[in-house]
């Protein structure tokens, strides 16, 4: 079986999964702190985490409108990468997370752009995957540590869905 290439475009914001994962990564830390701003009766610190939590999802909503990216799966595994416009864009963002980290001392800011630099392409071997599932004409593959990579196809679904089948052997699931 011959290896599948293709690019494609994810608007995330159509895609549950991702919002599920945001509303968890910025929801949650938001709400606990709010709470505890509303347990300590500081209104001015409740209306400027909403003020910065506006403006951050501005700023998602801007920078990531649509995600093109590169889907390869071959006889190693599936291998999902950002294309060079969105690597492009992705470094940039990458590089002010951590100078802005930096000049302002905030370690947690400088971390998370480094992370974010070293984790633009994600690889998951056959041994490594857990589950594939179908899910609104896309391909949902989960591995050990429940980390996702969502294939969608344009136009060639059959031929991925042969491929998953054939590479993934036993771990799909209709």
């Amino acid at each position: 079986m011959n290896s599948i290439m293709y690019d494609v475009t994810i608007y995330p914001f159509k895609q549950s999964i991702i919002i599920f994962q945001l509303l968890i990564a910025i929801g949650l830390p938001f709400g606990i702190l709010v709470l505890f701003l509303i347990y300590i009766q500081a209104v001015e610190g409740i209306v400027l985490v909403f003020i910065l939590l506006l403006l951050s999802m501005i700023l998602i909503i801007l920078m990531f409108k649509k995600i093109r990216l590169r889907i390869t799966i071959d006889s190693k595994g599936i291998k999902s990468e950002p294309s060079k416009v969105q690597l492009s864009k992705n470094n940039k963002l990458n590089i002010f997370l951590i100078f802005v980290g930096t000049l302002s001392k905030i370690p947690i800011a400088t971390s998370i752009g480094i992370l974010s630099q070293n984790n633009q392409v994600q690889r998951f071997t056959w041994s490594q995957i857990k589950s594939i599932k179908i899910k609104n004409k896309s391909f949902i593959c989960t591995n050990r540590l429940n980390q996702k990579i969502i294939i969608t196809p344009q136009n060639n679904h059959d031929e991925i869905k042969e491929a998953l089948n054939f590479w993934g052997k036993g771990k799909f699931y209709a």
